[in-house]
């Protein structure tokens, strides 16, 4: 599997960037050696965005992972969570931009949930805050998910 990252803007230094390319790739690579992911190129953009106050990411395409880093110290434990969780969509071919069918919440929880496993697996010593889920929230989820049935 290759990586290719492409910096966006020019909030990051020349040592930060390198760091995130060498970080970015070993990371992603080992995930996909997990997932089984052969013979495909992942394109990672990374930019700063100041109002942020964690890392974030979103699979846009099949092969396109976006990663918005807050401005400040790099948290590179998040960052491998949020890297692996966002090589299990790729893996699964669950991203924004679906080239079939659409989305619907429930696909969506179960994917997001799939990708949350995956990465407490990859990354044990770190649980994501969205990882849990209260009671409330579920009970917010269950008509929408009917209306979708």
């Amino acid at each position: 599997m290759k990586v290719k990252i492409v910096f966006i803007g020019d909030a990051f230094s020349l040592s930060e960037k390198q760091r995130l390319n060498s970080f970015t790739s070993r990371v992603a690579k080992k995930a996909a050696k997990v997932l089984g992911i052969k013979n495909k190129t992942v394109y990672f953009t990374i930019y700063r965005f100041k109002k942020l106050k964690t890392n974030a990411g979103f699979t846009k395409a099949k092969d396109w992972i976006e990663i918005t880093i807050p401005s400040g110290k790099i948290d590179c434990q998040d960052l491998e969570g949020l890297v692996c969780h966002e090589m299990h969509h790729i893996a699964r071919g669950y991203c924004d931009m679906l080239e079939k069918g659409k989305h619907v919440l429930l696909n969506s929880i179960f994917s997001e949930g799939l990708a949350t496993a995956f990465e407490v697996e990859q990354v044990p010593s770190r649980l994501p805050k969205y990882a849990k889920h209260t009671g409330s929230l579920v009970r917010k989820w269950l008509p929408r998910m009917a209306k979708e049935f």
